[in-house]
């Protein structure tokens, strides 16, 4: 199943990113959970069900310029078993301020059935990798 998960994990990331939200019923859990880097100053909470998602959506417009789908690269795809390991890296600029920033992080995609329950923020791949028990 692990390779479907992979191929769920790029139509899940590319509708999410490209702000498809009418697809997510079919990607995500309704009870979904986003969980946004420890660093973050939204980390204390998780991004709760389709309608979280489309919060946190909300809440990068409001952060970052325009062209967000453009700035963000999806490298590797990590297939874990019931979870997708998704490298990151962006280079952002900042809507308000105009400063470009490099922005990387790891993605962990967990599985429910055939959909998306969870994804995890993380600063590195190393500690992704090691929240699914692998290692790099």
């Amino acid at each position: 199943m692990s390779h479907e998960n992979v191929e769920a994990v790029r139509r899940a990331i590319e509708a999410f990113i490209e702000g498809r939200l009418d697809e997510a019923p079919g990607l995500y859990h309704s009870d979904v959970e986003w969980h946004t880097a420890a660093d973050e100053p939204d980390a204390l909470r998780p991004y709760r069900g389709l309608e979280g998602l489309a919060q946190l959506l909300e809440t990068w417009g409001d952060i970052w310029a325009e062209g967000f789908e453009s700035a963000v690269q999806f490298d590797e795809f990590v297939d874990a078993g019931q979870h997708v390991v998704v490298p990151v890296h962006g280079r952002l600029r900042g809507r308000t301020s105009g400063v470009e920033v490099e922005v990387p992080e790891t993605w962990v995609f967990s599985f429910r059935g055939d959909k998306v329950a969870e994804v995890r923020e993380y600063r590195t791949t190393g500690e992704a990798l090691e929240a699914v028990g692998l290692s790099e």
